[in-house]
């Protein structure tokens, strides 16, 4: 449920709303959320038991559709949450009539309201706020740093990126949702179908919706992360030429991000960022850690490793880099070779099914043909008096 959540969200440094930090450490129930993005993270934080009821919009994760129902939130009744016996009430800003919000938080009643933002700061206050008010803080602050890593290694720096992931994610499920009951249940597409597989191909639908933006997302970052593993071993021999040249390791990646722009985008854009982070920042150690930071990919690990021990140590980075090349050109080798020695088993399917009839029609079809006739005309002429 985590990993559903976290895919299309980033985070920034934000403080911590710290309202009613002392009565979420001790409540074990009795919260009312309203708004489907706090829900949503409810679930996230593994929280989902303190739940006592929700709003018309929360309907998504799936099991937050078992919860009791107090209206939707634009038209939300006071007297409907309250009638819940709520211990704590989690709504996003501007989530109903300000009489009715009025009402509740005169009603003695912790109240926490979270950002209605959806851009990447909006998105990591509501986490730590929720979080916070139900005294998950750490869970909260882990969940968030998972977010901003994964939409890191995936490359999405930008805000309007993230809040289209996130849009999606909150949307998707109500299109494809709403797509499949229209075309199951109105349209009747498919009348033939039991009212099981209507209800089985519904929820599918709503699945898939939810899970899109998380197959997205990681989907990206592979591809990310297999193009900055292939252009590695050539950066690193460039790296070599620019530090035996007398280049300064900010100037080396520098210019080393600009002869693999067009080659490697994705890894020119990392180096091209490290070698900013290098000039401004007041530790170098920082900009070499944000760098496998960014990167899903031991070998970049290894190579940040080195620079930091050559920056502390003042060991000839030449030659340590001249080493890990050979090693990483050495692992590609092996990948390769790898990849070569399961291709006969990778073929063997194929080559049954779809190679070898074929062959066998083009060899034996003549001769079966052949083979027909005469046993035709034998049996035509053995019947002749």
């Amino acid at each position: 449920m985590i990993r559903a959540f976290t895919t299309g969200i980033s985070v920034a440094a934000l403080g911590l709303i710290t309202a009613l930090s002392a009565t979420a450490q001790e409540l074990t129930g009795g919260v009312v959320s309203i708004g489907g993005a706090v829900t949503e993270i409810v679930f996230a934080l593994g929280a989902q038991d303190q739940l006592v009821a929700r709003d018309t919009t929360s309907s998504y994760p799936p099991e937050a559709a078992a919860l009791p129902d107090v209206g939707y939130m634009r038209a939300l009744s006071p007297e409907g949450v309250l009638a819940t016996g709520p211990k704590l009430i989690i709504a996003e800003e501007g989530a109903g009539p300000p009489e009715t919000i009025e009402v509740l938080t005169q009603a003695d009643i912790p109240f926490v309201t979270v950002p209605d933002d959806y851009t990447v700061e909006g998105v990591s206050a509501k986490i730590r706020a929720v979080g916070q008010a139900l005294g998950k803080g750490p869970q909260a602050e882990a969940l968030a740093a998972e977010v901003q890593q994964k939409l890191a290694q995936a490359g999405i720096r930008s805000k309007d990126l993230a809040v289209a992931v996130i849009f999606g994610r909150l949307v998707l499920p109500i299109v494809f949702g709403g797509i499949a009951a229209l075309l199951i249940y109105w349209v009747d597409m498919w009348p033939d179908l039991t009212p099981f597989k209507r209800s089985a191909a519904t929820m599918a639908m709503l699945i898939l919706g939810y899970k899109a933006p998380d197959l997205f997302i990681q989907n990206k970052r592979q591809k990310r992360t297999d193009a900055i593993r292939k252009g590695l071993p050539d950066a690193l021999d460039l790296l070599v030429i620019c530090a035996e040249a007398g280049l300064t390791v900010d100037s080396a990646f520098s210019r080393v991000s600009k002869e693999l722009g067009r080659a490697y985008p994705e890894l020119g854009e990392e180096f091209a960022l490290t070698s900013i982070e290098l000039g401004f920042l007041t530790e170098r150690r920082q900009a070499f850690e944000n760098l496998a930071y960014r990167v899903n990919l031991e070998s970049v690990k290894g190579v940040v490793t080195t620079m930091i021990q050559t920056e502390k140590y003042g060991t000839p980075l030449a030659s340590a880099l001249r080493v890990l090349s050979a090693e990483f050109r050495n692992e590609r080798m092996m990948r390769a070779e790898e990849k070569a020695a399961r291709l006969p088993a990778i073929m063997t399917v194929p080559l049954i099914l779809f190679i070898l009839p074929v062959l066998f029609i083009v060899i034996l079809g003549p001769a079966a043909c052949s083979l027909s006739d005469a046993m035709s005309g034998g049996s035509l002429g053995g019947g002749k008096p």
